[in-house]
Parts: C-alpha cells; sequence; structure tokens
C-alpha cells in the first residue's frame, strides 16, 4: 500500500516519524516521505524516497528563534512560519505528492494534512510527539495572534474542496481515523481531556549507522568528566547567557562544559577553552551516555535519548511543550527542573548538584521509564488494521 509520511519542524519532529516509515518500507509498503529541505539528508540515508515539503529557513531568524518559545505565543508563531505564510502553496504541493497514496502519515504540525486527506478521499493517520498536543489543559492561556487568518484562509481552502465552512477550522487537524501517541510512558498524563486521545506507542529511536565520533571531540570527551549542555535544533534564546551560566555552573561542580548551539556555535566557540568546547551539532545517542550529567530543554527526543543514556539530568524548558514535558520529568523523579528563564551560574549549579547527588536514587526511575517494546513495529501493526479493515 502507498504511505505518505508528511512532518516539519525539529529533528525530534522527523526521527520518530523516520523510523515508523523506514519500518513499513521494509514491511513492503510503497513508502515516500515529506518535509522540509533541511531534514532530506536525514531521510534519504535511512533508505526513503524524499519529497520536499515546506521551509525550514525561518529557524535561521534568531528573532523567530526567540518567539517560538515565548510561553503564551509562541505555538502560535511557529505555526505561522511553518504553514500560514505558505498555506495555499503547502496545501498545494501537499495534494500533489498524495497523488496514488492510500493513506497520510502526518502530524497536528502539518496544517494542511487533514484537508488534502478529506479531498483525496485517503486515510488519515496523526502521530502526535507530547500529549501536549492533544491536552486541552496543556494549552490553557495560550494565545494565538493569527487565529482569524487562520479561519479565514482555512475555510476559503474548505471552500475549494467543498466542504462546510468551520467556527474553529485549524481543530479540524485533530480529525484523524487514528491518533498515535508517539512518547514514552512517562510523559502520559496523569489526568486531563484530549481534544483527539491518542493510542500511546512509545517513541521510536531512529536506529542508523553512524560517523565515527569527530576524532577531536572524541579526544577531548576523554580528557575527563563533562557536562552536556544541548537545548536542541532549534532553542537559542538568550544564547550568550545561557553559555556563560553553563560554563561557570559546569566549573562550580567540578564539570568540563560541552556547549551544543547550532545556531551560535562560530560566536561562542570564541570563549572556548580547554575545559570548555562548543559545538554545532552532535549526535546525542553518541555523546550523552560518555557525559557526568545533561543539561538540556525538554523536547521530547532529546528527553528520550537523556533518559536511555542513564545520566543524571537537567531539563531547562523554554516553552512549546518543553515546559509540559518537564512536569512529568519532575512528577516521575527522572531529574531536576529549572525554567531556562531563571538560568543563571548559582540556579544551574544547584540543579547540575542537586541531579548529580540524586542519581544514585533515580538511575532505576530511569531504566523503568524507557522501557517500550518496538514502538514502530506497533505504529505500522496499528497502520495496517486500518488498511485492511478499510480494503476489506
Amino acid at each position: 500500500m502507498g504511505l505518505l509520511f508528511a512532518t516539519l519542524g525539529s529533528l525530534g519532529d522527523v526521527k520518530p516519524m523516520v523510523a515508523i516509515a523506514a519500518f513499513a518500507r521494509d514491511a513492503g509498503h510503497h513508502v515516500r516521505f515529506a518535509t522540509s529541505p533541511g531534514h532530506r539528508r536525514l531521510v534519504e540515508e535511512a533508505g526513503l524516497r524524499y519529497e520536499a515539503f515546506g521551509s525550514d529557513a525561518f529557524f535561521e531568524s534568531r528573532d523567530v528563534r526567540d518567539a517560538m518559545v515565548a510561553p503564551r505565543t509562541g505555538f502560535g508563531v511557529f505555526m505561522w512560519h511553518a504553514n500560514l505564510v505558505a498555506l495555499e502553496e503547502l496545501h498545494g504541493r501537499l495534494t500533489e505528492i498524495s497523488e496514488g497514496a492510500d493513506m497520510l502519515v502526518a502530524t497536528p504540525l502539518v496544517m494542511a494534512a487533514h484537508l488534502v486527506a478529506k479531498q483525496r478521499k485517503l486515510l488519515f493517520v496523526s502521530c502526535v510527539f507530547s500529549p501536549a498536543m492533544v491536552l486541552r489543559e496543556a494549552s490553557a492561556g495560550a494565545v494565538d495572534p493569527y487565529q482569524d487568518e487562520w479561519r479565514r484562509r482555512l475555510n476559503a481552502l474548505r471552500q475549494e474542496a467543498g466542504l462546510p465552512r468551520r467556527s474553529f477550522p485549524q481543530m479540524e487537524r485533530f480529525s484523524a481515523d487514528l491518533t498515535l501517541g508517539v512518547y514514552p510512558p512517562c510523559l502520559r498524563p496523569a489526568s486531563g481531556h484530549y481534544i483527539s486521545a491518542p493510542l500511546e506507542i512509545g517513541y521510536p529511536r531512529l536506529q542508523m549507522p553512524l560517523a565515527p565520533l569527530d576524532r577531536g571531540l572524541a579526544t577531548w570527551m576523554a580528557k575527563g568528566d563533562f557536562a552536556l549542555v544541548s537545548f536542541g535544533s532549534f532553542v537559542d534564546r538568550d544564547a550568550e547567557n545561557c553559555f556563560a551560566s553553563a560554563v561557570e555552573a559546569c566549573q562550580r561542580v567540578g564539570l568540563r562544559c560541552l556547549y551544543v548551539s547550532k545556531h551560535s556555535a562560530n560566536n561562542l566557540a570564541l570563549a572556548t577553552g580547554g575545559d570548555v568546547r562548543v559545538e554545532r551539532f552532535v549526535e546525542h545517542s553518541q555523546v550523552m551516555p560518555s557525559a557526568a550529567a545533561i543539561v538540556h530543554h525538554g523536547g521530547t527526543g532529546t528527553l528520550v535519548e537523556s533518559i536511555h543514556a542513564l545520566r543524571p539530568i537537567v531539563v531547562t524548558p523554554f516553552g512549546l511543550d518543553q515546559t509540559y514535558n518537564a512536569s512529568r520529568v519532575q512528577e516521575h523523579d527522572l531529574g531536576e527542573v529549572l525554567n531556562a528563564s531563571l538560568i543563571d551560574p548559582n540556579t544551574l549549579a544547584g540543579a547540575l548538584s542537586s541531579a548529580i547527588s540524586a542519581w544514585p536514587r533515580r538511575e532505576a526511575l530511569a531504566l523503568s521509564a524507557i522501557v517500550c517494546d518496538q514502538p514502530e513495529e506497533t505504529a505500522v501493526r496499528e497502520i495496517e488494521q486500518i488498511l485492511n479493515a478499510h480494503r476489506n
């Protein structure tokens, strides 16, 4: 059967979808994968057919990156840049590349997906990477500054497709045949009300051959204990302050500092020395297990890798789903939580010290948190059940 996967966003929004798509391909399905150009290499290295879809150029703007993690309006800003700026173009492109597909597998981050599925009469599976995507309580207090424009432009597309007008057409993106909860069990909410109740399958960790670790980085890592400080593939808010605070905090707890910053690495590297190293990107699965402690933003993909690494964790949520994820880390006693707006040398050193001292107690909790049997296999099995039910 023909499956078209489509997603937009950061690496944490792409890698689990690639893992599911690759398993579907190996199960005999005809698979194509649509995402922005920045992720093309990852998709093709997984052996999948790549379809260009959307843009990630907006990540290069520091003002945009800052705005995307604003507590109340950040998600609306992200959806504007990822979708609404070129909504009609994205709709047209997805309509074009979905020709011949039997099912569209997408995320709520792709606003046009539900419309194309209805127009093409395709089965539609939605993948959410945190309960925050579908929990009503998680979005309480959030403000979408573009709500009126969403309504106007989505209803115009609905009219063209012969679909009825909706008061809040952006909510129709949750109207899937199946919603998969692509996140670890530790993120499951204790209570709450879902917009669309997900079938929780766990978070697939993409397994691919990796290039050997850079020799210079490997040599540096081997010289002594260090903390890995990594705020994701697009978060870069207040980079200079975060970097200076991380360096001093690490020194106070007796650790060297490996700081990862995709967008500010070149500038920050000017301030490095023997005990401080800055990288634009590292493969977390290669580096995290060697760290004495890990500081990160709480994105689902980074969180999963940090738990698998079985190292002390400090989560510093900036916004988006990170705040929700951090609350679950705290609830399950998996690590320390420090709001990103409170980062300074004192607070971060305190959080690192607490995380390290609490690790003997938390190690068993981390081990239990990562137990999840083949989530990509579960996803494909559920996808096939829907395909078979409609074929029969």
